[in-house]
């Protein structure tokens, strides 16, 4: 699915991707939870019983910039949904590359249903608050933080399982080791929701700080190498 990621840090891979089951396809593919957005780790909005991606989309990438200690790449995913008048998603890695900002930022055609997905392996504690969350697999931890979007957008935990609105494959595989992170919530007009991912060293339980918000046009690396 277009603008999925993955993160590896400290030896483990915290968010990952699926990947293919083992069976012949009975059903049409929209109709296979692996196969659907809702199954990677990307931004969907009114997820229904089609595609919840647009499967003629393409998405380019519209900027890349690398640097000795910092990294970013913007994608525009405009086409991949009808909600979407205009949608980017960029990755960065900054602080010596030892950090990840993922940020979306949307222009919605119209009142709609968001949701945000990261598939892991990793045990996931969500904060009281629901603003941030701690991934934890063999004594490793990942700290994920919501540093910008709307009020309602928090945390929690799902099972890699298609949504209630979704259409369900009698012959699926599901894989049972593996939960969501995840982000719903409804909005209009124009949104930015910027997650941020930080490794924790041994001891501590939050980072020391947190990135401050920069709207996705700023984002500018010095010294470019690419």
């Amino acid at each position: 699915s277009l603008g999925t990621f993955v993160i590896d840090a400290l030896g483990e891979r915290f968010i990952t991707c699926l990947g293919q089951s083992d069976y012949s396809y009975a059903y049409p593919a929209q109709m296979y939870y692996h196969k659907r957005a809702e199954g990677q780790n990307t931004i969907i909005a009114n997820p229904g019983l089609g595609a919840d991606q647009n499967p003629t989309a393409t998405a380019t990438i519209i900027r890349f910039q690398s640097t000795d200690d910092e990294a970013c790449g913007i994608l525009d995913m405009t086409q991949t949904n009808d909600a979407f008048l205009d949608a980017k998603r960029g990755l960065k890695l900054t602080d010596n590359r030892s950090r990840l900002i993922l940020q979306d930022e949307i222009t919605l055609s119209a009142p709609s249903q968001l949701y945000w997905f990261a598939h892991t392996e990793a045990d996931i504690s969500i904060s009281e608050d629901g603003k941030s969350a701690i991934l934890e697999i063999n004594g490793k931890r990942m700290y994920a933080a919501i540093t910008n979007g709307p009020e309602e957008a928090r945390f929690s935990k799902m099972d890699a399982r298609p949504l209630p609105s979704s259409p369900v494959a009698a012959d699926e595989n599901y894989f049972d080791n593996i939960k969501k992170l995840a982000i719903s919530f409804s909005a209009e007009g124009n949104v930015c929701l910027t997650v941020e991912f930080v490794p924790l060293q041994s001891g501590q339980q939050a980072p020391p700080y947190l990135c401050e918000f920069v709207p996705l046009s700023d984002w500018v690396m010095g010294d470019s190498l690419i």
